[in-house]
This record gives C-alpha cells, structure tokens and sequence, in this order.
C-alpha cells in the first residue's frame, strides 16, 4: 500500500493546502474588527457600516478564489 493510500497519514500537500485554508481567517478577523454600532459617517446617504460589511463580502470572495486556486495545483 502505497504511504499516501494510508487512511489517516498526511501528506506533505495537504499540510499545504492546511496552510493555505488559513488564510480564510483573515475576512472573519476583518469583519470581527469593524465596530461602528452608529449611523456616522455615511457614503452616498448609506451608513459607513455597511459599505464596510460590503468591502468584507468582496474580501471573502477574493480570498476564497485564491485559496481555491492555489490549493486545486496542489
């Protein structure tokens, strides 16, 4: 039996890839920071918070297609 056929024994491509699905902590670390429980400042008459939660959704995008990227040639 080949060592990566072995149930429980990892490789060195997935301690890799474990690596890089650390990177998805960064948007939660992001959106955890963002405390403005107020209404002030607004953009375009829509409150900072949640232009702020928007950038957030788009960072998570961002950071998932990368991982997935980079963990697919692994």
């Amino acid at each position: 039996m080949a060592a990566k056929d072995e149930p429980g024994r990892r490789t060195a491509g997935a301690s890799r890839s474990g690596a890089w699905r650390a990177l998805l902590l960064v948007p939660v670390a992001v959106a955890l920071a963002i405390v403005l429980p107020f209404s002030w400042p607004r953009l375009l008459g829509v409150p900072l918070f949640y232009w702020l939660y928007f950038a957030v959704c788009l960072l998570t995008a961002v950071v998932s297609d990368v991982v997935q990227r980079l963990i697919k040639d692994l």
